[in-house]
């Protein structure tokens, strides 16, 4: 992985092992640079890692958009912690843990891992997850 400051943008290019390229983006620092999204993303893996739901639903922005079979809205902590096991179920644990926290893939503002099971943005300082989809 390679990542280049461009002004106000962090270019980031992912290498896979023979040395091709796997991804190419752009971050725009005011919706968190690489530093902030990778150090969010290492902080959002470990707390799903080992379960500690209360440090993962403070890693949401709200509303949070749940994409799947069907589609659901949750307007805030409590109602996340209402829903976590539905929402944080053994698929999506199982695809954030073989996330690369440090791979990350930006686009119109956000960022993601794990080829877009979850999308986040700084805003104010504050780097968390807008997006999870099954």
């Amino acid at each position: 992985m390679v990542v280049e400051r461009q002004d106000d943008v962090d270019h980031v290019t992912v290498l896979g092992i023979a040395g091709t390229l796997q991804s190419e983006s752009w971050c725009p620092l005011e919706s968190g640079s690489y530093d902030e999204l990778s150090t969010f993303f290492k902080r959002f893996v470990t707390a799903i890692e080992v379960g500690d739901t209360d440090t993962v639903v403070s890693l949401v922005w709200y509303p949070f958009r749940v994409n799947g079979v069907a589609n659901i809205r949750i307007s805030d902590r409590a109602g996340l912690l209402r829903r976590y096991a539905e929402v944080f179920n053994t698929a999506v644990i199982k695809g954030v843990r073989s996330a690369a926290p440090e791979a990350i893939f930006c686009r119109n503002g956000a960022a993601m891992i794990g080829d877009g099971i979850v999308w986040a943005h700084a805003e104010r300082g504050r780097v968390a997850l807008d997006v999870l989809n099954k």
